[in-house]
């Protein structure tokens, strides 16, 4: 990679192989990919770690340099404290498919306990009021909707 310089879009363009390292930001540069496909990559070592943090954002000119900068500065700050960004992200991502599992479980226990046994082989369109009506007590829905 050459030195570092504060990209612009002629310097972007300029650009028809290998990688240019933006001046501003620590570890953000824009690299010709395949078929000369440019792209904006932030790639730093963790501080105190021997791991290296290596994300693209885009292809190149779908998001404007100040964008890019904003983007990489934010995982720049992160990696010169010796925090890995995508461990966080890793968490979050469980955590929230977590919620959607447990959401998934909640309206099959519905289904298969209260609306399948019901409704499970009509055709929608000759469902009439009284179908829809909810079940009387002790129904999956209402023991599950109190929690």
């Amino acid at each position: 990679m050459s030195k570092p310089v504060k990209l612009t879009s002629a310097h972007i363009e300029w650009l028809k192989g290998g990688a240019l390292a933006d001046r501003e930001v620590p570890g953000l540069s824009v690299v010709v990919a395949a078929h000369e496909r440019k792209q904006r990559r932030f790639k730093r070592l963790v501080a105190g770690m021997k791991k290296t943090v290596e994300l693209i954002l885009g292809a190149y000119p779908a998001f404007s340099i100040d964008e890019a900068r904003e983007w990489a500065a934010s995982f720049s700050g992160v990696a010169a404290c010796g925090e890995d960004t995508r461990a966080t992200e890793r968490a979050e991502d469980a955590v929230m498919m977590a919620v959607a599992a447990a959401h998934a479980i909640h309206l099959n226990a519905i289904f298969t306990s209260d609306i399948g046994p019901r409704l499970g082989t009509k055709v929608l369109a000759d469902l009439t009021e009284d179908d829809w009506r909810l079940p009387a007590s002790g129904s999956a829905f209402e023991r599950t909707s109190a929690i």
